[in-house]
């Protein structure tokens, strides 16, 4: 079944593209949650019209990934909390904590599906992997404790 994207999908596609998937999952995933439409004539026409706005731009999205990529690959973030005598955090380090200290670090702002990670818990070093577009990289974590 051929749909058009209305939204960016994770691991599926960008908006405006159009994709060959299951009946099923476009009725049970795609449609209710308004990620796609059904592809028709008027709407084909729509899309080639808009298909070289959207090459342009996809590109632009593309290069800006690895700009953000080179930025921040390899490097280390030190994030700062509190813990106990035994090095358990009081407040686990959540993604949008992580978020906040690259933006803070190295001012580029990370979307939280760009990184793959659970919640860090503990002091000490971790190593994180990131994944923009078909870049990827790694970004290493530094948590140490607050007296």
């Amino acid at each position: 079944m051929k749909v058009v994207l209305n939204k960016d999908v994770s691991k599926l596609g960008f908006k405006g593209e159009v994709l060959d998937v299951k009946p099923g999952f476009f009725r049970n995933f795609l449609a209710t949650n308004k990620l796609a439409d059904a592809l028709t004539k008027a709407r084909a026409k729509v899309v080639e019209d808009r298909k070289t706005k959207m090459v342009m731009k996809k590109e632009e999205i593309l290069a800006n990934a690895k700009s953000i990529m080179d930025q921040i690959s390899g490097k280390t973030v030190n994030i700062k909390a509190k813990a106990n005598d035994k090095g358990v955090l009081f407040a686990s380090i959540s993604i949008i904590d992580l978020i906040k200290a690259v933006q803070d670090e190295f001012g580029v702002r990370l979307d939280p599906s760009f990184v793959k990670m659970e919640a860090l818990k503990e002091v000490g070093n971790f190593e994180l992997e990131l994944k923009i577009g078909d870049n990827k990289g790694n970004l290493f974590v530094n948590i140490v404790n607050i007296d």
